[in-house]
């Protein structure tokens, strides 16, 4: 049986209020997740063979926004331990 996903670094932090910005995720079990940047889905998101980095680009938001970042698969989510903030521009 499958385990619910985890995810324990974001990189970058902080992105451009247009949305855009390249992101990765590190953790485990990330096959064919979706994230979302608060309610907010991100676009592009591709997960390596691994399920333990995930890619994909940020959606846009009100800059100076900070958001919870999930990640939700079939079995399960979880919620980074960093917010993403959308910088003032």
């Amino acid at each position: 049986m499958p385990s619910p996903p985890t995810a324990s670094l974001l990189i970058p932090a902080t992105g451009q209020g247009d949305g855009g910005t390249a992101f990765a995720i590190i953790g485990s079990n990330l096959a064919e997740a979706s994230v979302a940047f608060g309610k907010c889905k991100a676009t592009d998101v591709y997960v390596h063979d691994s399920g333990m980095l995930l890619v994909g680009l940020t959606p846009s938001r009100q800059a100076g926004v900070e958001v919870e970042v999930s990640v939700m698969t079939s079995v399960g989510s979880c919620t980074l331990p960093e917010r993403f903030i959308y910088d003032k521009t």
